[in-house]
Parts: structure tokens; sequence; C-alpha cells
């Protein structure tokens, strides 16, 4: 094994088990398109929601797809000027691993994921959180009754960045794990996210 795979190995045998607990049945289910606050009254009662003219928006997997019609040809994603930081105001979430500065990624690097070695482990975002996040505010901003504004989106990232708890209602918040699970629940089209953590930003 030479000496980038084994970097490689051992970032990842040694992962923290954060996202751990993320519900990946649900995250491979129907698309619910609920609020917050209906999401976690459903799943508490096993009655609908705040349903009722939401709509479901698209997956990370649309919004990185670089082929033809694919979602990363957005003209808002296609701007090289809506960074992820200017976006969201914080990335203490992604991890910079190499020499470019994370702060310059642009919102289509995080979701496209554009190229990645061994060798070139200059980022990694755990549990493709940041990359979830982009697809919902691309979501927010082009899916009409998406259950999420762009400033609610933004303010539930803001919350959970730097390791602290979004309040959904009154005596219920949520850390990363169950955010990233209910994000996974607006999107019509939700295979689990296997895209590589690690990534780089070179075509």
């Amino acid at each position: 094994m030479d000496r980038g795979r084994r970097k490689f190995a051992l970032a990842a045998s040694s992962a923290p088990v954060l996202f751990a607990m993320v519900n990946k049945p649900l995250m491979a289910g129907t698309c619910e398109a609920d609020t917050p606050s209906g999401f976690d009254s459903a799943k508490a009662s096993g009655r609908k929601g705040d349903r009722t003219t939401l709509e479901c928006g698209r997956s990370p997997g649309y919004w990185g797809n670089k082929g033809k019609g694919g979602g990363s040809h957005d003209s808002f994603l296609l701007d090289e000027e809506n960074t992820f930081l200017r976006v969201f105001g914080s990335n203490d979430h992604i991890r910079q691993l190499g020499g470019y500065d994370k702060d310059l990624l642009t919102m289509r690097h995080v979701v496209v994921r554009p190229y990645h070695t061994p060798n070139q482990l200059n980022f990694r975002d755990e549990g493709n959180l940041a990359r979830a996040f982009v697809a919902a505010y691309m979501n927010a901003l082009r899916v009409d009754n998406y259950p999420l504004s762009t400033l609610e989106v933004k303010a539930m990232w803001e919350a959970i960045d730097g390791g602290g708890k979004y309040q959904v209602s009154a005596g219920v918040e949520w850390g990363k794990p169950e955010v990233l699970t209910y994000l996974w629940s607006t999107y019509e089209d939700p295979p689990e996210d296997n895209e590589d953590e690690y990534f780089d930003v070179e075509d």
C-alpha cells in the first residue's frame, strides 16, 4: 500500500462515528416534504405532520450531477462568487486537510465533489453534511413550496455547525445526525449518499 492510500485508510479507520445514528432506512424511504416540527410530530405520533401543500426537493446527487441537464449547471452554482462560506457564514464542519483554503470552496465544489485520489485528501465533509445543506439551499431557492426557505436552511446550519443544536420546538433539539436525517426526508430522490467524504477541487 503506498503512502497516500495508507493515509486514506488510516483517516477512514480513525473517523468518529458522529453519523452512525443517522436513520438509513428513513434516508432511503419516500419523501415526506415536511417542516422540521411536522416531521418530528409525525415521527413521534405516526400521524401526518404539516406537509399538506409542501413539495419535495432534489437530492445532492441531482445538484451535483455534471451530466446533460445536471443540476450543477444551475446559474447559482456556476457563480464562483457563491462560496460556501459566503452563503452559510461558517464552514467549521468542513475539515481542511491540504493546502487549498477551504474558505474558497464554492457551493458547487461542495456538492459536485469533482476530484479525489488518495494522494489528494484536501477536504473532508463528514457524513456529507455540508453537501446535504447545499442541496437543501438549492431546493429552497428553486423548488416552489419546499419545506424550508433559504433563510431557514442557513439558520439550521448556523445552529449546528459549531457543534450546537437546532431547536425544532420547545423541548426538541436536533444535532447533526438528526438534521441530516431530516434533510434527506425532504428529497424526492433520496437514495443513501455514498459520495466520498474526502474531495479536492480539480476537474
